[in-house]
């Protein structure tokens, strides 16, 4: 996010993330090619804990028509894909943001 902006998934399993929550985050171009190319529930980020890895978590696009990227590869259809601590999260070939494990 432009300059070290953070949206925080705290004390939540599964946080649905939608265009609303890059308003506030991006200058007004990006935001309006957002708005444009970014569906209402675009991807969710869930998390689950086992005693014996600890924390996993995982992303899924949720039918969006233009896409969610993992690193650079579209994983629409692919149901939930294991996203890791400095992964890159495209959003709709307009936003890049990168994944953090605090």
């Amino acid at each position: 996010m432009p300059g070290g902006s953070k949206i925080r998934v705290v004390n939540q399993a599964e946080r649905v993330f939608s265009r609303e929550d890059f308003s506030g985050y991006l200058p007004e171009p990006q935001l309006m090619a957002i708005s444009r190319r970014v569906s209402g529930g675009h991807f969710k980020i869930t998390a689950s804990f086992s005693p014996e890895i600890g924390w996993k978590y995982y992303i899924e696009d949720l039918g969006s028509k233009n896409g969610t990227f993992l690193n650079g590869s579209d994983i629409r259809g692919r149901g939930k894909v294991e996203v890791k601590h400095g992964d890159i999260i495209g959003i709709g070939g307009v936003v890049n943001v990168e994944f953090k494990e605090v």
